[in-house]
């Protein structure tokens, strides 16, 4: 209660505690006591007041007035003596008995076992997250005072070495994940304004988190965590010229090293970890493209599973050129490979009857066709044009004509266009024979097979909507791990049947069906090489719009949210010319939207009848909305 007071007492009268430095030392002195206090629930309210607190210390220059000099912290505020040390102890979920980075509160660990049945453990975890947030937003007031900021880090520079480097013991990960969190916190708000001294010391510390010895897979797993997030950091070490290139090589060169040999939880992390720099440090990363193209292009083939995020990274990467023909380029030597796989891969899955036999045969071909669009996907959503007009112009995506009145084309250029146009083609194709083979209607027959095919194709449309598969996938898991479990599932495989190929086999037609749908929203992006295509008119009415007539209501949602409402959002057409948008939507919105209507009318039909919720005819469940 007394803190929720002080903290009131702050946001009320921040003005009369900025003008008189008593009243700051003593609520300073105030605040430190309730941080000394060892219990997480007493913490959480401290850490709630310090940011009102600094705030009122640390006032920030106003943008309209005087320039005036960055405030210095009150002789109260001692950031690297008491505040960074207590904040530490915060982000520590359990301080050991063991604990010897610095010298706890007198009674500190004796009040900590009086305490800590007051902090109930399931409690734990959301409350350390609210910590956490605080801990942000103590960082973020800092940032006022150049001073204040570099004591923070070097704090954090004296304490790394040692709390990430600790020999292995019981406790050795919870001081990994505090000193990780904390430095997590202080990161983003290093600024190059912050000076040459802040610089340097992130640019260390950075070095030595790289350094730190992993002792488990969950310590390297936290430190990819980190790594992801530091990619701003990275970008303001380039901008003060205080070695973001060589920072982010020697990133890139550990997270390389993870994917490369890594588990493939860790490999994920890692792979996801370099999307997030890519896309956060494009001036680190523009000295160094090059070189960090040519390494990673050699990963592809070792990642089979995981190209697709490595592709996203790497396009991302590519945007940092600012350079129409340089972007063009990289995309053009990363998936021209793969669309030449693509399109004789395609050609072979045009026919439903093809869809249906590798799915109940050899899946080496499906599997294929889902990993490159996969990469389609990831490459086209992250290939982005410069939204500033200078830069647009500068780079050379801009068109010469398109400020013409009669100009009916896309006004800048998209590096991956002729990717796009190689591709949608294919795209179509399998779109319209997926849809007939394995219709997301369980009530609809497969179209262009056999009986005995189609029999056969039942167990793998059951899933229809998350819930369904979530259950039909645990059903399948606990039959394969308990052979005397009864089957949860209302259509289990039929008799020597494989447990674990069916429930392969459900993912496969799941993953698939999602990544066309998201493959297409993208390639709509790519507006110079879709929208302008030749033979688009065609691609939609008899392939993009078929699919839609028959689909379960579900994937009517799904087809809404991945294609359409990503291409007609305010930002979806933007690089198109407006008698090109306005063509686009008159071919499709008429069609788009009395094909949805009737096929949620025609399951509401369903939904009306009086055995809806029995087994229809073919085996499957009728759809059933959500209470």
């Amino acid at each position: 209660g007394m803190s929720v007071l002080l903290r009131d007492f702050l946001e009320y009268n921040k003005p009369s505690v900025e003008r008189r430095p008593e009243l700051q030392a003593l609520l300073h002195g105030a605040a430190a006591n309730f941080l000394r206090y060892p219990s997480v629930c007493v913490q959480l309210e401290a850490t709630s007041m310090l940011p009102h607190l600094l705030r009122a210390s640390l006032p920030e220059p106003s943008k309209t007035g005087p320039k005036v000099e960055p405030p210095s912290p009150p002789a109260c505020l001692r950031v690297k003596e008491e505040l960074m040390p207590l904040l530490f102890l915060c982000a520590h979920r359990r301080v050991p008995p063991t604990f010897d980075y610095f010298a706890l509160p007198a009674g500190y660990l004796q009040a900590l076992a009086a305490t800590s049945e007051l902090d109930a453990e399931e409690d734990l975890p959301g409350v350390q997250m609210a910590i956490k947030g605080r801990l942000r937003e103590t960082m973020a007031a800092l940032m006022p005072s150049p001073a204040a900021t570099l004591a923070a880090l070097q704090f954090l520079q004296e304490l790394l070495p040692r709390a990430l480097g600790a020999a292995p013991d019981a406790s050795t990960f919870l001081t990994y994940e505090a000193a990780l969190s904390l430095l997590e916190c202080l990161v983003p708000y290093v600024k190059a304004k912050s000076g040459p001294q802040a610089l340097e010391s992130l640019r260390a510390l950075l070095s030595i988190t790289l350094q730190a010895p992993a002792h488990s897979p969950e310590h390297e797993g936290r430190r990819l965590e980190f790594l992801g997030r530091a990619g701003g950091a990275l970008d303001e070490l380039a901008e003060g010229g205080a070695g973001g290139p060589e920072a982010i090589i020697a990133l890139f060169q550990h997270v390389f090293k993870v994917v490369g040999s890594g588990q493939q939880e860790l490999r994920r992390k890692a792979l996801v970890c370099c999307v997030a720099v890519c896309k956060a440090a494009p001036r680190a990363i523009r000295p160094v493209l090059q070189a960090l193209v040519d390494t990673a292009v050699g990963l592809l083939k070792c990642i089979p599973e995981e190209q697709h995020i490595l592709c996203e990274a790497l396009v991302a990467a590519s945007t940092s050129a600012q350079n129409f023909d340089a972007q063009q380029g990289l995309i053009q030597n990363l998936l021209g490979p793969l669309v030449a796989q693509w399109i004789p891969l395609a050609e072979s899955l045009v026919a439903p009857g093809k869809l249906a036999s590798c799915l109940l045969g050899d899946r080496a071909e499906l599997a294929s066709a889902h990993s490159l669009l996969q990469c389609f996907w990831a490459c086209f959503r992250s290939s982005t044009v410069p939204s500033r007009p200078e830069v647009a112009a500068a780079g050379g995506f801009a068109i010469e004509n398109a400020g013409s009145a009669d100009f009916s084309g896309v006004t800048l250029r998209n590096p991956a266009a002729g990717i796009a146009a190689s591709v949608l083609p294919g795209l179509a194709a399998v779109f319209r024979a997926f849809h007939a083979a394995f219709p997301s209607d369980g009530i609809r027959q497969p179209a262009g097979l056999d009986q005995a095919s189609a029999a056969k194709l039942q167990t793998y449309l059951f899933g229809l909507d998350k819930e369904e598969v979530k259950a039909l996938t645990s059903s399948l898991d606990a039959k394969r791990n308990d052979e005397g479990d009864t089957w949860s599932d209302p259509l289990p495989p039929p008799p020597g049947e494989d447990a674990g190929r069916v429930l392969q086999g459900r993912q496969l037609v799941s993953g698939m069906r999602s990544t066309l749908y998201k493959c297409l929203g993208a390639a709509f992006g790519v507006q110079d090489g879709v929208l302008t295509h030749p033979e688009l008119a065609s691609m939609l009415t008899a392939s993009f719009l078929e699919g839609l007539e028959g689909a379960h209501p579900y994937h009517v949602e799904l087809q809404l949210r991945n294609i359409w409402l990503v291409t007609f959002a305010p930002s979806g057409l933007q690089t198109a010319s407006a008698p090109l948008r306005r063509s686009f939507a008159a071919a499709v919105l008429p069609r788009l939207l009395p094909a949805a209507a009737a096929a949620l009318q025609r399951s509401w039909q369903r939904l009306q009848q009086p055995d809806a919720s029995q087994h229809t005819a073919s085996g499957c469940f009728a759809w059933t909305p959500p209470l």
